[in-house]
């Protein structure tokens, strides 16, 4: 698979393959976007301490990429880099035996008996029976994706699956958005399937979080260097 490249840019409006970052900001103690902000949505008690702050907090703030859009105008989503601390070869029978070492992820409250795929491919057209979010990434439940791992036309070191998912009704985002909640982003493949470890022991391994608005630098950037106190 070829590489994009470690890149992600601020972005306007919202559609399928935006990824929605959290201003850390707005999802603490005292500030008055956090009296809207989604928390259960993505399985948190409650607003962040206000004097917390660095890798403990950046990967705790949620950041969403939007799958697809649904038939009444809300969004279906998935929630990034939240571990369920299972891997998939610790299910029982066989049916996740193609990716024995992948992580099952945590992709929101919503439907969480259903697992899906997020996976990058190649080509402009998504693989049969997965749905394109962007260029080269597509999303699909994971009997679709299962054959597709085994005939080798997606790779299950650029996949991730989530149990559950993360839905917003006809104009919740934006809403959120025009509120200060989420800063949108257009992400790279390379961004979006690097590997990272936790905590950040690694050499250049950041949270996603950190990565994205690092890259995105500007105003982005500067809710970094707010967080970690830079």
């Amino acid at each position: 698979l070829g590489r994009d490249d470690m890149w992600a840019r601020a972005c306007e409006g919202v559609e399928a393959g935006v990824v929605l970052v959290a201003n850390h900001a707005a999802w603490r103690e005292g500030s008055q976007a956090a009296k809207s902000a989604p928390f259960d949505k993505f399985a948190l008690r409650g607003p962040l301490p206000a004097d917390a702050g660095g890798d403990m907090v950046a990967r705790v703030l949620p950041v969403v990429i939007l799958t697809a859009r649904d038939g009444k105008g809300g969004f279906d989503a998935l929630l990034l880099e939240r571990r369920t601390g299972i891997l998939l070869g610790d299910i029982k029978g066989d049916d996740y035996a193609v990716a024995p070492i992948n992580p099952l992820w945590f992709g929101g409250v919503d439907a969480r008996d259903a697992v899906k795929v997020l996976a990058q491919h190649d080509g402009s057209e998504a693989p049969e029976g997965l749905e394109a979010v962007f260029t080269g990434v597509a999303c699909g439940p994971w009997a679709k994706a299962r054959p597709l791992i085994e005939a080798g036309k997606i790779m299950a070191t650029r996949s991730m699956v989530f149990a559950g998912k993360t839905t917003f009704q006809p104009g919740e985002i934006e809403k959120q958005v025009d509120a200060g909640l989420w800063r949108p982003a257009s992400v790279s493949r390379d961004v979006l399937f690097k590997e990272r470890s936790e905590p950040s022991s690694r050499p250049g391994s950041k949270p996603l979080w950190r990565d994205i608005l690092e890259l995105c630098d500007g105003e982005y950037g500067a809710l970094v260097r707010d967080l970690y106190d830079l």
